[in-house]
């Protein structure tokens, strides 16, 4: 596996520091951070695609308003899971360009018999970093995660708890809507259909400069609109449309990357960049047929403070 160091300096200039496996000489003067990225997702010259396929942010705009995720933690066998999810959906269709749902499928006990495989269940909705989450926050006092289902509004407490049942979501959505942006996000992406890889360039401008020093940054990607079976109100529904699911965090991490000063630019910007392989998409019987669908799958990408978790800016970056 070949990998580089990809260096940003600002959003207009881009300076890159290489180096390799085979040694690719060092054209470029050294930059004040490094991510290391695997070039053979790229098909063709790696040369080629710093010339031209590295995005320059001063041409992204980035949101203004805060915007919301919703982190639903569910099961496909919890009956009650599915008003829950209907009323995350609803939440993101009345404000489809602010408002996000990740489902992720885990118990406070991480895999419970809400998210276990039988003869009747069988698509494995879990993953290791969405249990291990789960597990985290259902030992976390006053987390509020006592079971399914129950999800967080950008980990943002309601009294005592940063996760409450999905009639409080609403409220909670509207709160964290109305309030100050305090960080600003871009993103890029690009995608080979051929190596089924992918290339994230992210840009962060922290505008509370009380944040600075405790930032993190955490990459979800989710799989939309997969048909299979749920418990829905304690009836098998095999025909079930499973939306937003949790595949996996891109960096394979519980907390994704911290906002360190060798991501930052000369101009207090932090840049990250991420390279990863698309998964195959799950199946409804439970095989695994290898099958790549990149069009049902997107990222969403949020800044959060490492101490008390709350996410301060979620954007989505669709995978096309």
């Amino acid at each position: 596996m070949k990998k580089i160091f990809l260096n940003f300096v600002s959003a207009s200039a881009l300076i890159i520091t290489l180096f390799s496996c085979d040694k690719v000489e060092n054209i470029y003067p050294t930059s004040t951070f490094q991510t290391d990225l695997d070039t053979t997702f790229y098909p063709g010259n790696w040369s080629d695609y710093l010339a031209n396929e590295v995005p320059d942010f001063g041409t992204i705009t980035a949101s203004s308003d805060r915007n919301v995720i919703i982190e639903d933690f569910t099961g496909h066998n919890c009956s009650n899971c599915p008003q829950a999810a209907t009323t995350a959906h609803n939440l993101h269709e009345g404000n489809p360009d602010r408002v996000f749902v990740a489902s992720i499928h885990a118990s406070p006990q991480g895999m419970s018999a809400f998210q276990a495989t039988n003869n009747t269940y069988k698509t494995d909705f879990t993953n290791s970093v969405g249990l291990e989450t789960g597990i985290y926050f259902g030992n976390l006092a006053n987390s509020g995660f006592a079971g399914n289902p129950s999800g967080s509004v950008n980990r943002v407490k309601a009294g005592t708890a940063t996760f409450y049942p999905a009639g409080a979501w609403s409220t909670k959505v509207s709160e964290v809507l109305a309030s100050t942006l305090k960080v600003a996000m871009k993103s890029h992406l690009n995608y080979y259909e051929v190596t089924q890889g992918a290339y994230l360039h992210t840009e962060v401008e922290v505008l509370d400069n009380s944040l600075e020093g405790n930032l993190g940054m955490i990459v979800y990607l989710l799989e939309d609109s997969l048909v299979a079976s749920q418990n829905v109100s304690s009836l098998h529904v095999p025909d079930y449309v499973h939306r937003d699911i949790h595949r996996k965090n891109i960096s394979g991490q519980i907390w994704g990357r911290t906002l360190t000063p060798e991501f930052k630019d000369e101009n207090g910007k932090y840049y990250l960049d991420y390279s990863f392989a698309i998964p195959a998409q799950l199946t409804a019987d439970g095989t695994a047929t290898g099958v790549i669908n990149a069009e049902n799958m997107h990222l969403l990408i949020y800044v959060y403070d490492k101490t008390t978790h709350e996410i301060y800016q979620v954007i989505k970056q669709k995978i096309e």
